[in-house]
């Protein structure tokens, strides 16, 4: 009976039902008519529901309370704030441990309204609030939470007021940034500069206040993008409008004889953008390339209709120019967003949203972007551009002013403290001597001929061109085919991405547990640091990390190291791995090959990099031998 209560209530719950639910006649006439004892046994008012949830809510807390008591970790939470459509403002805080069975475990601690302001020291005060109530504030590890100032503050306060002996430091050390959010903040930075926040408040208000021409000019500002977000957001403003352009997709279809094998695109919608969620963004430019024919034949036949509000606004035409910077930006931010959806996982069986992949995520997205950033600051990239303005009749000399000019975007200079890197070969192709095909044709036949095998990219069938050539820049890149105006934009945007991301790769020194959770990787290792580190201030990361692990194990761990110079042999999973992502690959092409002698620890650190599908558990199995840790 205790069990058909629970359900009862969990249904309530679980559908956002009022407590009210069950006193309807017909659900109690259902009941009735189908075991009349059972109804006779059950308290259907609002009130006993409420005092059910009341009981359920006690006896499940007690077992939640047990399992953080045995947790054989400490508890780690993170927290978030929301507001309500209706203007209320609640707080998230969930708790994340490893149980007596060494399974990870998520629980929610606390959804409740966050009175007053949303300033640190309040934050910290319902948090703290939150944390004893459960009895877990001499068990608190690390907090993870967005990147708002605030929460910098609500972190020394909570972490001072928990324990009298952490420092500033101490508590900095311990603030995890939200991976997601930063990349969310990179992206915005890309799209729409500097002033992402108030070009999203901007287009919030115009829509409350239902201006609605204002919104389009304020999204036209924005180039290509805005343009096409305008021309979507006209597709979908009525729901004839959007059949009538599935209809023109479904004929423009059958009319095409040559799409033989081709999946049908025709019944795909368009995505509608919005300035909150950038990935939005890139779905919809990616779904309009796919339909980018579609989309320019239909618009070219409401230019017929005689009433203009039927017709797209000449300002929001798509050129050809403009298609070619769309497409530029989603090879941009591809990588951006397959980080992004990664960053979602629940961190088992090896898989994604690990502490590691914070450091080498960033690290790989910088790489990308600096890819870019040299495509664009290289002035023979311009070469193209400057014939097609000579054939023209343009003067060279306009081009010069034009530089000149003081609207032209900043070039920003490594002023950062991470290592200049050459960008490197697959490592399907090392051994190879790569031509590229852009620069084919400025090879200069040397004296002294190679004996390096050449790999001819030209010979590759171009459908497959895309699985060699997908990382490089410059080979999927439309710079020489476009307008110095487009060129400067994207150069400005890729700058902006790259600002943002090298800001919060900074801060990641001001915690060793990023780079102690690379170290600790059984796939990557303190090696794969001291390959990829090689700067000054990373230098001083990786002997910080270094020496916060020494510490910790000569202290609960010495006793049990031996002076055997036996290497560590471990057992490698037989698990099949999926199919590594570019990411992945990335990674493990910057992994150098090892030996092993010395202590224990320093045998951990040259440690031969083991993949593995549930690099966690290989990790606890070690740890509790004691055979080789």
């Amino acid at each position: 009976m205790a069990r058909i209560r629970e359900l009862s209530v969990g249904y309530i719950i679980d559908s956002n039902l009022p407590f009210s639910t069950f006193e309807s006649a017909y659900l109690q006439e259902l009941f009735r008519q189908l075991d009349s004892d059972f109804y006779a046994q059950i308290p259907w008012g609002r009130t006993s529901a409420k005092k059910e949830l009341e009981d359920i809510l006690s006896l499940k807390k007690a077992a939640v309370r047990e399992e953080l008591d045995e947790a054989v970790t400490q508890i780690h939470i993170n927290f978030n704030l929301w507001t309500s459509p209706n203007r209320l403002a609640f707080i998230s805080i969930f708790g994340h441990f490893i149980d007596r069975s060494n399974s990870h475990q998520s629980r929610l601690h606390a959804f409740r309204r966050q009175i007053g302001s949303h300033a640190g020291e309040n934050i910290a005060y319902t948090v703290r609030n939150v944390v004893r109530d459960w009895g877990i504030d001499r068990k608190i590890g690390v907090s993870i939470c967005d990147n708002a100032a605030s929460n910098d503050v609500c972190l020394r306060n909570f972490y001072t007021n928990l324990d009298a002996s952490i420092t500033r430091a101490d508590a900095e050390a311990r603030r995890m940034r939200c991976f997601g959010h930063i990349l969310n903040l990179v992206a915005q930075a890309f799209l729409y500069g500097d002033d992402a926040a108030s070009f999203e408040l901007q287009s919030e208000a115009y829509g409350m206040l239902e201006r609605v021409e204002e919104d389009l000019e304020h999204w036209r500002a924005k180039g290509p993008v805005g343009k096409l977000h305008n021309i979507v957001k006209f597709i979908r403003a009525s729901p004839q409008r959007t059949e009538a352009f599935k209809a023109h997709a479904r004929e423009q279809e059958e009319a095409d004889i040559y799409k033989l094998a081709e999946e049908s695109t025709a019944e795909l919608e368009v995505i509608q953008n919005n300035a909150t969620r950038w990935n939005s963004t890139y779905m919809m430019i990616e779904r309009a390339l796919v339909k980018q024919s579609e989309l320019n034949s239909f618009i070219q036949d409401l230019g017929l209709e005689a009433d203009a509000s039927k017709r797209v606004p000449m300002a929001d035409m798509l050129t050809s120019d403009d298609w070619k910077v769309l497409r530029e930006v989603s090879h941009i931010l591809e990588p951006i967003y397959n980080m992004t959806m990664r960053t979602q996982g629940w961190g088992t069986s090896g898989g994604h949203g690990r502490l590691w992949e914070v450091m080498t995520g960033m690290e790989y997205i910088l790489e990308h972007l600096e890819d870019w950033r040299l495509l664009y600051e290289d002035e023979t990239a311009n070469h193209a551009t400057e014939e097609r303005r000579r054939a023209q009749g343009e003067e060279l000399e306009s081009v010069a002013d034009t530089k000149s000019m003081s609207a032209r975007p900043f070039v920003v200079r490594q002023t950062r403290e991470r290592p200049l890197r050459q960008s490197r070969l697959p490592s399907r192709l090392q051994g190879f001597e790569i031509t590229p095909l852009h620069r084919r044709r400025e090879t200069v036949l040397s004296a002294c001929p190679s004996t390096s095998p050449l790999f001819n990219e030209g010979a590759l069938p171009v459908h497959s061109r895309g699985d060699y050539l997908q990382d490089d820049a410059r080979s999927v890149s439309n710079i020489a085919s476009m307008e110095g105006q487009e060129r400067a934009s994207i150069r400005a945007s890729i700058n902006a991405a790259w600002i943002k991301l090298n800001e919060y790769y900074t801060l990641l020194g001001r915690s060793p547990l990023f780079a102690a959770s690379v170290v600790l990787n059984p796939d990557l290792g303190l090696r794969w640091l001291e390959t990829n580190w090689t700067s000054p201030e990373q230098l001083q990361w990786l002997r910080d990390a270094k020496d916060g692990i020494k510490a910790y194990f000569e202290r609960w761990y010495s006793k049990n190291d031996d002076d055997s110079s036996e290497s560590i042999s471990a057992t490698s999973s037989l698990t099949p791995r999926p199919e590594q992502s570019r990411f992945e690959q990335w990674v493990k092409s910057r992994q150098p090959k090892l030996s092993a002698t010395g202590s224990e620890l320093e045998r951990y650190y040259r440690l031969e990099p083991e993949q593995s599908a549930h690099s966690d558990i290989l990790y606890l199995d070690r740890a509790l031998s004691r055979s080789n840790y």
